[in-house]
C-alpha cells in the first residue's frame, strides 16, 4: 500500500517501459478512508452506492492508487487526474498522449498497469473448478483442442490463463475488436511462451502486440499485453510491484 498524506505529491516516475502494480485492497474501512479524499464525485458516489463495505474499500483503495500512480507520472496532484471515457467506455487520461493504463480486479487483488507510449491491458482472475465454463463460449477451435490435449490436472489452470491473455489483449485494444472471443487464438499450454497466435482477418496482429504472465498469487492466473514499441529499445520485460 502506499502510503499516504493528504496533499502530498509524489516525485515522477515515467514508464517509458510497463509497469505493473499489484494491490492487496481487502482492508478495513479505516485504511480506506484516507484515500476517499482522493476521489472525484463521481467515484464518491459510486463508492457510496455498493451495498457491502468489503467492495467499497476495494473500491476506494484501487481506484486512488490509480490516481496516485497516474499522478507520479504526470508529476501533478492526484485529485487533479482527470478522466474520459473513449466511445467503447474504456477510460483515460484528459488531453493528448498518454501515460495508457488498465485495472483488473479479482477477489481481494488489484492490478494497474501503466505505460507512457503505448497501449496496454491487464486481467487477473482467480483461479476455480471449470465445471461451470464450455471452453468453445471463450476460445476458438485451436485453443479447446490444445485444451482437451493437455493433462486433465493441467487444464483448470491452462483454462484461466488463456482467459487472462484473451481478456488483456482485449482490453488493451480497447475496441473490443467486436468479432467475438472464437476467432482469435492465444497460447494456452505450460511449455509455450504466451503470444498471440492468429486473428481472423487481420494477420499482422500477433507481431503488434507482446504478452506475458503475471507473478500473482498462485491462486490466481494473470496476464499483461502490450503494444510492440515502434522503438525495439524499450521492448522490455514489464516492471511488477506489489504495495
Amino acid at each position: 500500500m502506499i502510503s499516504f498524506n493528504p496533499g502530498s505529491r509524489f516525485a515522477p516516475r515515467r514508464c517509458r517501459a510497463q509497469q505493473v502494480w499489484c494491490l492487496h485492497v481487502d482492508r478495513d474501512f479505516g485504511a480506506a478512508l484516507p484515500f476517499y479524499a482522493l476521489l472525484d464525485q463521481t467515484e464518491r458516489r459510486r463508492a457510496d452506492r455498493f451495498r457491502f463495505e468489503r467492495d467499497a474499500v476495494r473500491f476506494i483503495l484501487t481506484r486512488a492508487h490509480l490516481r496516485l500512480i497516474l499522478a507520479s507520472a504526470l508529476s501533478i496532484d492526484a485529485a487533479d487526474v482527470r478522466f474520459i471515457h473513449e466511445a467503447t467506455g474504456k477510460p483515460r487520461i484528459e488531453g493528448e498522449g498518454g501515460p495508457w493504463f488498465n485495472v483488473s480486479h479479482s477477489g481481494g487483488i488489484a492490478l494497474i498497469a501503466i505505460a507512457s507510449d503505448r497501449r496496454v491491458g491487464v486481467d487477473i482472475e482467480r483461479i476455480r473448478p471449470m465445471a461451470d465454463h464450455d471452453p468453445a463460449m471463450y476460445f476458438s477451435r485451436e485453443e479447446v483442442r490444445d485444451l482437451q490435449r493437455l493433462p486433465e490436472q493441467q487444464r483448470e489452470r491452462a483454462f484461466f490463463r488463456g482467459w487472462t491473455r484473451k481478456e488483456a489483449y482485449l482490453k488493451a485494444r480497447g475496441d473490443g475488436l467486436g468479432f467475438g472471443l472464437q476467432n482469435f487464438s492465444v497460447t494456452l499450454a505450460p511449455d509455450l511462451p504466451p503470444r498471440l497466435r492468429h486473428v481472423d482477418g487481420y494477420p499482422e496482429e500477433p507481431s503488434l502486440w507482446d504478452f506475458w504472465d503475471l507473478p500473482v498469487d498462485p491462486a490466481f492466473s494473470a496476464s499483461l499485453v502490450a503494444e510492440t514499441p515502434i522503438n525495439t529499445d524499450f521492448r522490455g520485460a514489464p516492471t511488477f510491484m506489489v504495495i
